[in-house]
């Protein structure tokens, strides 16, 4: 169990990352009863409410493989779900394509 409440997107860039966002994980990942910080948590997290506010329906493959990505790396789920709010926010990500 985690301290840390779901923080939807704060947190996850919305302009291009220069370096790897180690800061932004440090910051919002939450922390465990141990004082840990579950960084797995945290990447899931920030995968799930990048697609959930850009609309994206996901069928139960797409929810396995976001799951995954999300798990795989913390600092990289970040990455990726930036690029998903920025496309959303260019508008690029709306609509079946």
């Amino acid at each position: 169990m985690t301290s840390t409440p779901n923080l939807g997107t704060a947190g996850i860039p919305r302009q291009p990352i220069r370096d790897a966002p180690y800061d932004v994980v440090t910051a919002y990942a939450p922390v465990d009863m141990d004082g840990h910080r579950d960084l797995a948590e945290y990447g899931r997290r920030c995968v799930a409410a990048a697609l959930k506010e850009a609309g994206t329906e996901l069928g139960a493959y797409d929810q396995r493989i976001a799951d995954w990505l999300g798990g795989f790396d913390a600092v990289t789920a970040v990455t990726v779900a930036s690029w998903l709010l920025r496309a959303h926010d260019a508008g690029t990500g709306e609509g079946n394509r």
